[in-house]
Formats: C-alpha cells, sequence, structure tokens
C-alpha cells in the first residue's frame, strides 16, 4: 500500500503534513495534538512566531491531525471485511474479492482528491501566516533534516 509520504512528500515537505509525521521522535506513541503542540511550539521557537501567529499555526496543525486520525480510524474500520469473509470461507470467491479491490482502489482515489485538496489549503493557511523571512527558515529546516524525517517515517533518501 502507498505511504502517505511518498504520495504526498512534495506537498507534505512544504508544510504541516511533514511536520507532524515527523516532528518529534515519539511521534508513533504520543496523542495527535501532543504532537502538534510540539511541533509547533518548535515553529514558534525557531521562526520567531507571535502569539497570533503561533495560534493560527496551532489551529492549523490541530486541523491536521484531527483530519488525518479520522481518515486512518476509518480506513482501519473498513479495512478487513470482505478478506475476512473470504479467509473463512470454504473456497475463496475470487470475482468477489476483485470487486471488493477495486472498489477499494476507487474509494482510494476519492480519498487522495480530497487529502490533497485539503493539505492543499491547509499549506496556503500556513504560507499566509509566515512572512516571507519564516518561510525561507522553515523551508531550509525541512530542506535540512528531509532525509532523517524520511527515515523517521520508514523511507529511505533517493527512492
Amino acid at each position: 500500500m502507498f505511504r502517505i509520504t511518498k504520495l504526498f512528500s512534495p506537498l507534505l515537505a512544504g508544510g504541516m503534513g511533514m511536520l507532524l509525521l515527523a516532528g518529534c521522535h515519539d511521534h508513533k506513541q504520543m496523542d495527535p495534538h501532543k504532537r502538534a503542540d510540539k511541533i509547533v511550539e518548535r515553529m514558534q521557537k525557531g521562526l520567531d512566531l507571535t502569539p497570533d501567529q503561533t495560534a493560527q499555526v496551532k489551529q492549523v496543525a490541530y486541523e491536521i491531525a484531527d483530519t488525518m486520525q479520522a481518515q486512518m480510524r476509518t480506513h482501519m474500520q473498513d479495512q478487513n471485511g470482505e478478506f475476512l469473509m473470504q479467509l473463512r470461507a470454504p473456497a475463496v470467491d475470487t470475482a468477489a474479492l476483485s470487486h471488493e479491490l477495486q472498489a477499494r482502489e476507487s474509494e482510494m482515489q476519492m480519498h487522495m482528491q480530497e487529502h490533497q485538496a485539503f493539505m492543499i489549503a491547509k499549506f496556503v493557511q500556513l504560507h499566509d501566516i509566515l512572512t516571507p523571512d519564516q518561510r525561507e527558515k522553515l523551508a531550509a529546516f525541512l530542506e535540512k533534516h528531509k532525509d532523517m524525517m524520511m527515515r523517521e517515517n520508514g523511507d529511505h533518501p533517493g527512492e
């Protein structure tokens, strides 16, 4: 299955999504809002955000975290219905499995388009919140730490 970071790395690397995925070393065990808080705190310090900017960035980060968590929850709930039925059946109905996979592929394409539109909108919000100098500092940080963030998410540079 596709990894979000591989599919959307150009978009995520430029905005909050990549930061939310790799903002701290314990990110996989941490509550999404706590992870967002840590990232916003690092951004506040590293970019010298004003209190108003900090509040706006925090709102964007929470919206991204909530959306990503809801998508993951939905994906996990829908994941195995037909496959479990076929596993328990005396014989595998390949036509049913094929139909299920095609339906999932269509649904995944639709969700990917929705997710892409959402992330672009959040990127635009973040871009508008930051000053040109802050955007340059963030871009330099992301560029410098890209390989580390990709490794933390199970990706390997150069793939």
